[in-house]
C-alpha cells in the first residue's frame, strides 16, 4: 500500500490541522559585503495554517492561538563564497534576540545551506531572516528554478 503525506493536511493523533507554514521568496536580494543584511524579499506563501506569513513586514508572526514549540528549517543558495564566511540567523521579536545562529566557510561552487532548530514562540513573537558575508563583494542568491528552494525559505510546523 502506498501512502502520500500532503503538508496541508498534516494531522496530529485527534486529527485537527497542526500549525505550520511554507514561505520563500521569489526573486534575488544582494547581500553586501561584511554588512549584516534583512533579508526583505520574503513574499510567496506556499502553506499556511493560521496566517503565520506576514508578506508586508517579510516575517513570520505568532499569536496566541499559534504559540507553542516549532521546528523551523531555514536555507538559501548562492555561488562564489570564496575565501568568505557566511553565515544566518533567525532573529525574532523588536528585542532582536538571535535564535537559530549558523555559520559557514568558503565554497567555490554553489552553497545550499539549509539549517533546522527548535524554538518555543510566545503570543506577539515574529521571526526573519539575517545574513552576513564577507566574500570581498557582493552575493545574489541563485535561482534554481527547478525545485523553486535557491531564494531564501523558512518553514515550520507546530511540535508542542
Amino acid at each position: 500500500m502506498t501512502s502520500i503525506l500532503k503538508v496541508s493536511e498534516i494531522q496530529d493523533l485527534d486529527r485537527a490541522v497542526l500549525p505550520h507554514f511554507n514561505f520563500r521568496s521569489s526573486a534575488g536580494q544582494t547581500i553586501a559585503n561584511d554588512t549584516v543584511t534583512v533579508i526583505t524579499t520574503f513574499d510567496t506563501v506556499t502553506s499556511d495554517t493560521h496566517n503565520f506569513c506576514d508578506t508586508t513586514n517579510k516575517r513570520i508572526q505568532f499569536n496566541s492561538t499559534t504559540a507553542g514549540t516549532y521546528l523551523i528549517t531555514y536555507g538559501f543558495k548562492v555561488n562564489g563564497v570564496t575565501p568568505a564566511r557566511i553565515g544566518a540567523w533567525i532573529k525574532t521579536d523588536a528585542s532582536s534576540n538571535y535564535i537559530g545562529y549558523f555559520e559557514t566557510g568558503n565554497c567555490s561552487a554553489y552553497q545550499h545551506q539549509t539549517w533546522t532548530f527548535m524554538n518555543t514562540f510566545s503570543d506577539t513573537d515574529y521571526i526573519y531572516l539575517v545574513l552576513y558575508q564577507n566574500s570581498g563583494g557582493n552575493l545574489t542568491f541563485y535561482d534554481d528554478s527547478t525545485t523553486t528552494m535557491g531564494y531564501p525559505h523558512i518553514s515550520g510546523v507546530r511540535i508542542g
